[in-house]
């Protein structure tokens, strides 16, 4: 715990300290939030506007604010909305600032379950935007399993992002001229991690319906 609070409060002090302006942009990062400043005399070109949050009823972020300095020094557009974020913020928000992509974040177990109400709402709500999805307990097989099914789609995926470093280069993907054959990868990655897991569940079951009982004989 405490070394978790020594690194979120160096991550914050880092970001007021050098109080980075993305490249042309009118926007700057302050304790992780980014907000306005005058606007210039020249044009500003992003490569794309992405929205982050902590989803509800998790107060972690020190992961989404790497990923968000990342993002901020590749020249995307960064709206980090914090912590604790209801599904209906998250959306209101997303419609709001006109997005490109969707990240959740999430470190505690019920956060998962989360991340799945936001998808179920995101397709209801007829949103388009890929969603990526990242912290420390979400994973490539709870994402494919739990998540994908309720929004993927191959216009709007539903993507695990492992760490922060990887960030750029899903955004990139998802934002460039090869979206088609990234997704397609994707989509069939998550196809077969599903399949597993349906093996498994069904060999599971069959164990335990007929467990093999296994007898030692002792001299």
């Amino acid at each position: 715990m405490q070394r978790g609070r020594i690194l979120k409060n160096s991550m914050k002090a880092t970001i007021q300290i050098l109080q980075v302006r993305v490249t042309l942009g009118y926007y700057v990062f302050s304790g992780g939030i980014i907000t306005d400043l005058p606007r210039q005399p020249y044009p500003c070109h992003y490569e794309g506007k992405v929205l982050m949050a902590t989803v509800k009823g998790d107060v972690h972020d020190i992961g989404k604010n790497i990923v968000a300095v990342v993002l901020g020094c590749n020249n995307y557009k960064v709206y980090d909305i914090g912590v604790m974020c209801s599904c209906e913020l998250i959306l209101e928000k997303a419609k709001e600032y006109n997005v490109d992509i969707i990240g959740l974040s999430g470190l505690i177990t019920p956060s998962l379950d989360e991340m799945v109400v936001v998808a179920k709402e995101l397709s209801k709500g007829g949103f388009k935007q890929p969603l990526l999805i990242g912290g420390a307990t979400t994973s490539k097989m709870h994402t494919a399993v739990k998540v994908s099914p309720n929004y993927f789609t191959l216009e709007h995926p539903v993507i695990h992002v492992l760490d922060a470093s990887r960030s750029v280069t899903v955004v990139s993907s998802l934002l460039g001229e090869n979206k088609g054959d990234y997704v397609t990868d994707i989509m069939e990655e998550y196809d077969e991690v599903s399949m597993l897991h349906t093996n498994c569940k069904f060999e599971c079951a069959l164990i335990l319906q007929h467990p093999i009982i296994v007898f030692i004989n002792r001299r």
